[in-house]
């Protein structure tokens, strides 16, 4: 885990942020803009990571804070680095900055047919709390996205 940097996602990343979401097939239909970013980084409640190694992004993560509920909106990390914490530590970046601002929970949704993901989110003891329905389309058709939360504080 040494040889990744993390830091945190600034205005000037986010060109880079965006070429390095289209290198891949999976996020065509979910790529965040320049724009959007940006103006994302302009919110207040916002959380952006981005995890690097030799200067290269390996992945990110993205999220925002709306009163005591914390989003995470994406996390992402290239095929090569994955299962090698990198998400873990996202999360507990995430954890981190709920416990300073005093967010209750954590709150999230992905594809249902995303069992890597459902499965890490699970092992990370989050818990299912309800479905959207054809919340997500592409070729094949539309999906529904399973809803997930974490309590942080009680």
């Amino acid at each position: 885990m040494n040889e990744f940097i993390f830091k945190n996602l600034k205005e000037n990343n986010c060109s880079s942020l965006h070429l390095f979401q289209k290198e891949f097939k999976e996020l065509k239909n979910n790529i965040w803009m320049i724009d959007d970013l940006k103006n994302l980084i302009s919110k207040e409640g916002f959380f952006g990571k981005l995890c690097l190694k030799n200067n290269l992004i390996a992945g990110f993560c993205l999220g925002n804070q709306v009163f005591d509920i914390f989003e995470i909106y994406s996390i992402f990390i290239h095929p090569q680095f994955r299962r090698r914490g990198i998400g873990k530590k996202f999360l507990e970046e995430c954890k981190i900055f709920c416990q300073k601002n005093k967010v209750k929970r954590i709150m999230l949704e992905v594809n249902i047919k995303n069992n890597v993901a459902k499965k890490f989110y699970t092992f990370n003891e989050f818990k299912n709390c309800g479905v959207r329905k054809d919340y997500y389309f592409d070729n094949s058709g539309r999906n529904d996205a399973q809803l997930m939360e974490l309590e942080i504080m009680k």
